[in-house]
């Protein structure tokens, strides 16, 4: 077993992992940069900063990331796998509910496939 060990400032966090990405945040000069930690290839992953980023827990690969209005899911490498979302719910066994616009839509996550299923569901106005 191996022990990893990050020094972490006052200005400075780390949340647990999962699927074995840590997510780091650390507070620059009135920005928050944020950034994930690959345990397996032992490389950072570092996301565009803004101060509304919001940036979510990996799942079959991908993790929800929102910055400036815009709601997307990137992969281990930090490319943007699919975008233009409004909300992204909790995934279970490789499944993930989405928002885009009024529709809800199925994310379903195959190894390296996704495919996005419109459901006919329209939320309340």
């Amino acid at each position: 077993m191996e022990i990893l060990l990050f020094l972490l400032t006052a200005n400075q966090a780390i949340l647990p992992p999962s699927d074995n990405m840590l997510r780091l945040a650390k507070v620059e000069k009135k920005q928050i940069a944020k950034a994930y930690y690959d345990l397996d290839a032992e490389v950072m992953v570092r996301i565009s900063s803004s101060e509304k980023g919001k940036f979510g827990a990996f799942s079959h690969n991908l993790a929800p990331v929102s910055l400036d209005d815009e709601l997307f899911f990137i992969d281990k490498k930090g490319n943007k796998v699919i975008g233009g979302l409004s909300k992204a719910f909790l995934s279970n066994e490789g499944y993930r509910v989405v928002q885009k616009g009024s529709a809800l839509a199925l994310l379903i996550l195959q190894g390296q496939l996704l495919f996005l299923l419109n459901i006919p569901i329209r939320l309340p106005a």
